[in-house]
C-alpha cells in the first residue's frame, strides 16, 4: 500500500494484515493521531514481513504507546520512521512493546513524553533496534528519558541516545541487553543520568551525561553479559561508575580509571586508559574522534 505525501489524521491499526504499508517520505508523509489513543497499533500477530515504512508518526495520545502499540506476540518491522511529539500516560511516548519482537531500523524517535519510557518502553520482549536515534524524551514520572526496557533483552547497534531526561536513568534504564557501535551522551536524570541496567557494551561512547544526585552517571548490575570493550567514558557528571557485578572492562578508556569505580569493583582487564579522548565537536553532537586521538589503534587487536 503506498500513500501519497500529506497529512492524514488517523489511527491506524493493522489488524494481522500481512502488508508492508510505504509513505512517499517519512519527512512529507504524516500521520496525526489527534490526540486520540494510538496513531499506529500492532496486536494481532503481525509478523516481520508486516512492514511501516516512511511516515511521520505524530500527535498520538494513549494509555500505553503513543505513536506506536506493538503487543501480544507482534512483531512487525518499522524503518525509515520519525516518531515525535507523542504523549502515553502510562509507558512508551514514542513506542510501547508488550511481549512483541519487533526489528526498528533508520527511525528517529524524538521529543516524545511518557511515565516511563518517554522515548521507547519494552515488557517480555527482545526488540532489535539499529540507526535508531533517541532523543529529546522525557518519562516524568519515573525511569527511562530515551529507553525502560523491562524483563526484556534489547539489541542496540549504531544507535544514537542523547538530551533525553528521567528521574533514574536519562539515557537508558533496564534489564538487559547488547549495545554496540552507539553513543549515549547529554542525557539526564536525578539517578544515574546515562545507564541504569544490565547491558554489555562493545564501541560504545558514554559522555556528558549528568546525575543531579551527585552519586554516579553509569550503574551496571547482575549483568548476565559482564563485559565491556572498546568504549568511551569521559565528561559524565559525576564521573563514577557503579558496577554490582562481575563484570570484565578492557580495552576501555574510563575517565578516573579504577578510581572512579565504586565498590565493588569490576575486573580490570588488559588494554584499559584514561586520557582525554579528543572528541570532534561535543558542542555540536560530534563524537567521532580527532585523528590525533590516543584511542586510535588502541581498541582490542
Amino acid at each position: 500500500v503506498t500513500v501519497s505525501a500529506g497529512t492524514y489524521v488517523e489511527n491506524v491499526t493493522f489488524r494481522g494484515r500481512n502488508i508492508k504499508v510505504v509513505g512517499e517520505d517519512r519527512e512529507t508523509t504524516l500521520i496525526d493521531g489527534n490526540q486520540n489513543r494510538s496513531v499506529v497499533t500492532f496486536h494481532s500477530g503481525e509478523i516481520s514481513t508486516t512492514i511501516l515504512n516512511g511516515f511521520t508518526l505524530t500527535n498520538g495520545n494513549a494509555l500505553t504507546g503513543g505513536g506506536i502499540l506493538c503487543e501480544f506476540g507482534s512483531s512487525p518491522t518499522l524503518e525509515n520512521l520519525i516518531i515525535s511529539n507523542n504523549t502515553s500516560s502510562n509507558v512508551g511516548g514514542g513506542i510501547s512493546i508488550n511481549q512483541s519482537n519487533p526489528i526498528i531500523q533508520n527511525v528517529t524517535v524524538d521529543n516524545n513524553t511518557s511515565d516511563q519510557g518517554g522515548g521507547i518502553y519494552t515488557l517480555l520482549s527482545g526488540p532489535v533496534l539499529s540507526n535508531v536515534i533517541i532523543t529529546n524524551n522525557t518519562a516524568d514520572g519515573f525511569e527511562g528519558g530515551g529507553i525502560r526496557s523491562e524483563n526484556s533483552n534489547i539489541t542496540l547497534t549504531n544507535c544514537k541516545i542523547s538530551g533525553n531526561v528521567a528521574t533514574t536513568g536519562g539515557g537508558i534504564y533496564g534489564s538487559y541487553g547488547i549495545i554496540r557501535n552507539s553513543e549515549i551522551t547529554n542525557n539526564s536524570a536525578t539517578v544515574c543520568g546515562a545507564i541504569s541496567g544490565e547491558f554489555a557494551l562493545i564501541n560504545c561512547t558514554v559522555a556528558n551525561n549528568t546525575s543531579a544526585s551527585g552519586n554516579y552517571s553509569v550503574e551496571f548490575s547482575n549483568n548476565i553479559y559482564k563485559y565491556i570493550l572498546n568504549s568511551i567514558f569521559y565528561g559524565n557528571t559525576p564521573d563514577s561508575i557503579s558496577i554490582w557485578a562481575d563484570m570484565d572492562i578492557s580495552y576501555s578508556n574510563v575517565e578516573g580509571g579504577l578510581n572512579a569505580m565504586m565498590t565493588p569493583q569490576p575486573i580490570w582487564g588488559s588494554g584499559n586508559i584514561d586520557v582525554d579522548p579528543m572528541i570532534v565537536d561535543t558542542n555540536n553532537g560530534n563524537y567521532h574522534l580527532l585523528a590525533s586521538s590516543m584511542l586510535i589503534n588502541a581498541g582490542h587487536p
